[in-house]
């Protein structure tokens, strides 16, 4: 992999290099692009012939449920890391 600056060196030298260059990425973002949505169809499809033609709403309400139990995970962690650090500094506190 290039650094920067010989990247910078050689699109000063040759400018069209580095435009041919963007026009083959750009090419190949478009082909990532139309696979990925050809991949995210063929997900669709599978889920809807294994799960019938509800699985997206049942998928969804599925992620939902679990976000919700580790957001609520998460926050009574958050509130017992709190709650301890608390009581430490006020035992700190009380030894000083």
């Amino acid at each position: 992999m290039k650094s920067r600056e010989e990247l910078l060196r050689e699109a000063a030298e040759h400018p069209e290099k580095l435009v041919e260059y963007i026009a083959a990425l750009q090419e190949q973002l478009g082909q990532k692009a139309e696979q990925l949505a050809q991949a995210q169809a063929l997900i669709g499809e599978l889920k809807r012939e294994l799960f019938g033609a509800k699985a997206d709403k049942r998928f969804s309400r599925l992620f939902r449920v679990i976000k919700a139990r580790v957001s609520g995970l998460v926050w009574r962690r958050r509130r017992e890391c709190v709650s301890d650090n608390w009581r430490s500094s006020e035992s700190l506190v009380r030894r000083l």
